[in-house]
């Protein structure tokens, strides 16, 4: 189990698939001139050859890249944040100053789906309209946050493995499972909002509503 307490700079789902190398456009670009992107959707793309087909796919892979530049602790506390338990610990601890509450979560997934589209224009008319989807999994062994004024302020966390893929059209370009440990992605900055001030903990009466629930 890791504990997450120091700043980090966060890790992102571009770095995750395609490494710290500066030069990850040419890396996707690669793959996108390996699956033959342009020449397999014919019509007029099937004119971008030669330097115009290399400078389109270079501008293509450079969005692509641009748009897997997600922080993979925004995708993992923004799962956190939907849970009405984490909600609650977070309320309750600005109702009563100077408390603590500690949220433990067992074995879950934080799932999370992007589906940008890209336009491909000739002359200012589009010819063509990409579909990129990313999809990206993390899976938490366990976990427990530490909260105070409704912020959290630490974790303790068992093993965490991430999948992503990255499709374009439909066609698998990219896709990456790992285990990580937290600390390396998790960044604190020294703390991080869940509730604000003017947030009230639910009424008790309410605790066991389906409307409520986790």
């Amino acid at each position: 189990m890791t504990t997450a307490t120091e700043p980090t700079n966060g890790v992102s789902i571009r770095t995750f698939l395609l490494g710290n190398d500066q030069d990850d456009v040419s890396a996707l670009q690669d793959e996108l001139s390996e699956h033959g992107v342009l020449g397999t959707l014919g019509g007029e793309l099937l004119q971008l050859t030669g330097e115009t087909g290399q400078a389109v796919e270079k501008e293509l892979a450079s969005i692509i890249a641009n748009l897997a530049d997600i922080d993979l602790g925004d995708v993992l506390l923004g799962g956190w944040r939907l849970r009405q338990r984490v909600r609650e610990a977070a309320k309750a601890t600005l109702a009563a100053p100077g408390s603590e509450e500690l949220v433990q979560l067992g074995s879950h997934s934080v799932t999370n789906t992007y589906e940008p589209t890209i336009d491909i224009l000739i002359d200012k008319t589009a010819i063509h309209t990409f579909q990129v989807k990313l999809d990206i999994v993390v899976d938490i062994d366990t976990a427990v946050l530490v909260i105070r004024r409704g912020c959290l302020t630490d974790t303790r966390c068992g093993d965490v493995k991430i999948e992503a893929t990255l499709t374009l059209d439909g066609a698998k370009l990219l896709h990456k499972e790992k285990q990580l440990q937290l600390l390396p992605f998790l960044h604190f900055a020294p703390y991080i909002i869940l509730a604000s001030p003017t947030e009230q903990p639910d009424d008790p009466a309410h605790a066991d509503d389906p409307a409520h629930a986790a």
